[in-house]
């Protein structure tokens, strides 16, 4: 059995009427909307709170799914700024190594001292199976010392 349209405008308002879950849910407005949806075959909500409701939650989800997007970007921008800044230090670090070694090798470990702390030259010096001078002993001892109390 197919409702007709007076049909089905009634019922929609017998529910209002009721005072049940459907009075609950919907205004009277909403109720006015939905009947001249009827008339005009409509989809029931369109133009309801619902509608509109389910509109603006849409709206914040793009939204936010913008931002997301947005913020994914940034940081895989970020990741990628890091990753080229290691590499970097990477080669600084090298460049650095290199031009210790070249001093030490050239008998320069006072212009070393200059530009390197004692214990970077004693790290090289023992990575690279070097002599360590009498002092830099000493500060690898008092090192240890203040380290083992």
């Amino acid at each position: 059995m197919e409702a007709t349209k007076k049909q089905e405008k009634a019922l929609l308002e017998k529910l209002w009427n009721s005072n049940g879950y459907f009075a609950d849910t919907f205004e009277e407005d909403d109720l006015r909307i939905m009947q001249k949806n009827i008339d005009n075959d409509f989809p029931l909500l369109v133009g309801t709170f619902r509608d509109k409701e389910n509109a603006d939650l849409e709206e914040q989800l793009q939204t936010a799914l913008t931002e997301v997007r947005t913020l994914t970007a940034q940081k895989n921008n970020y990741i990628n700024q890091i990753d080229d800044l290691k590499v970097e230090v990477k080669d600084l670090q090298n460049q650095a190594a290199y031009t210790l070694k070249t001093l030490l090798e050239n008998g320069l470990e006072t212009t070393a001292m200059e530009i390197y702390t004692t214990m970077e030259i004693v790290k090289f010096k023992v990575q690279n199976n070097m002599e360590l001078t009498d002092k830099q002993k000493q500060v690898v001892v008092s090192t240890l010392n203040q380290h083992t109390g």
